[in-house]
């Protein structure tokens, strides 16, 4: 019985040095992108708070009011907004620090139009404008809480900001949606579970987008829709396919690699799983988009 409580003990040590060593790289991120000192202490302890929030479940009970921050991207000052305990912060250091969304650099030199899916309050498109400094965004976003700071946050883009309020999906038609969880969490309902406890949203096709923003091509297309994926590559209609570049995809249950690949290789996509090309995502890129 001693040994067992000794290897949780251990196991409990190891865990809690794998959080404590996360936590630092996190303040040195906070750090190297604060605009001033300043700026990069309030970053820093507000992360604290956010992990405290999550350890001692304050996210439930205390109000998460948005907190302006200016950051350096690429020597350019830009603010972001973000709050405390809805879940920004982690999404933040997912996106900046793990660079989950990164793609290789031969791909880059083609990209000037990115389509966000699953925008949440612009954190991965303020990634892309780093390397795409003129490149076009279009974000759709269904969840009401996160559509300000997505205005705000990407605002000093422009004309080169397109928002589009609502969800993507197979039709267009209203639908419900789940807006209850974290800021990252929010999913469509099936109709059943949506007379209960769904929000009505908007929903668009991803032909739609293109023509409500005006696109004949969609470079890059991130999507990250908590499971919808399955309806927007199982859709009847996919020509929409062929004008796209690159896809960057977080696959959820119900919708495999193996359910991907089925439904892109044969628009001509090569596919790259999770490490393959250094990836932590999916990747899927139109192999005549390369040649062009």
């Amino acid at each position: 019985m001693d040994s067992i409580t000794s290897n949780i003990r251990f196991f409990d040590l190891l865990r809690m040095l794998k959080h404590l060593t996360q936590y630092g790289k996190e303040i040195r991120l906070c750090f190297r992108m604060g605009v001033t000192k300043k700026e990069g202490f309030r970053l820093a302890s507000n992360t604290l708070r956010f992990h405290f929030g999550n350890v001692f479940r304050w996210h439930y009970a205390v109000p998460s009011h948005a907190v302006l921050y200016h950051v350096r991207l690429s020597n350019q000052s830009i603010p972001i907004w973000l709050r405390t305990h809805s879940g920004d912060f982690f999404v933040f250091f997912e996106i900046f620090l793990s660079q989950c969304y990164r793609i290789p650099v031969e791909w880059c030199s083609k990209v000037r139009t990115v389509v966000d899916l699953g925008a949440n309050v612009g954190l991965v498109s303020l990634y892309y404008h780093r390397l795409f400094r003129e490149a076009r965004f279009v974000c759709v976003e269904p969840n009401t809480s996160n559509i300000s700071l997505l205005q705000r946050n990407l605002g000093f883009l422009g004309p080169r900001f397109t928002l589009l309020e609502g969800a993507v999906s197979d039709d267009s038609a209203t639908a419900h949606f789940d807006m209850s969880g974290h800021s990252w969490e929010g999913h469509l309902l099936s109709p059943e579970e949506g007379e209960i406890i769904g929000t009505p949203v908007q929903c668009f096709t991803v032909a739609d987008i293109m023509g409500i923003a005006g696109l004949d091509q969609i470079d890059l297309l991130k999507i990250d829709i908590e499971g919808a994926e399955r309806r927007v590559f199982r859709a009847a209609k996919k020509e929409w396919l062929k004008k796209v570049g690159i896809i960057i995809i977080e696959l959820h249950p119900g919708y495999s690699f193996a359910d991907f690949e089925a439904d892109v290789i044969p628009f001509g996509f090569r596919v790259c799983p999770a490490g393959s090309v250094k990836n932590l995502m999916t990747l899927a890129v139109n192999l005549e988009y390369l040649k062009l």
